[in-house]
């Protein structure tokens, strides 16, 4: 009885270290990653409600962890779901339902593809000419009930390198404007007006991303060694 209880022990020590080193393996190999863009113009359509900038896009300047992505064009669109009834700040958008709502190409190939769950208007003010921010790309917001923003990976060629398809992420939108009807519309009342189209056909656009990366393939043979270890070590004691 004392070599049995011997045995367990044994056991229980060696799962309590694999998966601490396992864990620690994955905590250390998910950052957070933080992709930025601009240039983009917005382009608002009243009678359909899409928000979009896919006929100029905007471009990535900022990719931390994924280099590969700068350069590369971004396509979004958003369709209005919630009536801002003249205060922009309430506007909410939600994805299209005809497929991606946000792509990643460079040329002819689309290295990430997210579709969006919703984006909140969060700030309208009137400096630099007008600026409306949508969303958020600040980490707390990744996971967050309360998140003005969600998102998920569906696709790309590179989607895995972010965690793959499924994978949470959170946007941001500033959209500026010099148009002087914006600047005007936001003076006077503080809000757009509820059919979102005064001064936002032709604003620019920056855009923030932040998404988790997978764990890296070391982190997977690892977890699968320390089970292949513990799988021998249970059948010996048996």
């Amino acid at each position: 009885m004392v070599l049995a209880r011997t045995k367990r022990a044994r056991i229980g020590l060696l799962l309590s270290l694999a998966v601490a080193i396992a864990l620690g393996g994955t905590a250390s190999a998910m950052p957070i990653d933080t992709i930025g863009g601009t240039d983009a113009l917005t382009s608002y359509t009243a009678s359909s409600g899409i928000l979009s900038f896919g006929a100029t896009p905007g471009t990535v300047t900022t990719a931390p962890s994924a280099p590969f992505l700068i350069g590369a064009d971004i396509n979004f669109e958003g369709d209005l779901s919630t009536d801002p009834a003249g205060d922009v700040r309430d506007a909410v958008f939600v994805g299209t339902g005809s497929g991606t709502d946000i792509t990643i190409v460079s040329g002819a190939t689309v290295l990430l593809a997210l579709e969006l769950d919703y984006i909140e208007v969060v700030s309208a003010v009137p400096a630099g000419g007008g600026i409306i921010q949508m969303g958020s790309f600040a980490e707390s917001q990744i996971g967050n009930p309360s998140a003005v923003s969600r998102l998920t990976v569906s696709g790309g060629s590179m989607n895995a390198f972010f965690g793959g398809v499924g994978t949470e992420a959170v946007l941001e939108i500033l959209m500026s404007s010099l148009d002087p009807a914006m600047t005007k519309k936001l003076r006077n009342g503080g809000y757009l007006l509820s059919d979102f189209t005064n001064g936002l056909a032709g604003a620019s656009t920056t855009w923030n991303l932040t998404l988790l990366h997978m764990p890296e393939p070391s982190t997977a043979v690892l977890l699968g060694c320390a089970l292949l270890g513990l799988t021998a070590v249970a059948r010996r004691s048996r």
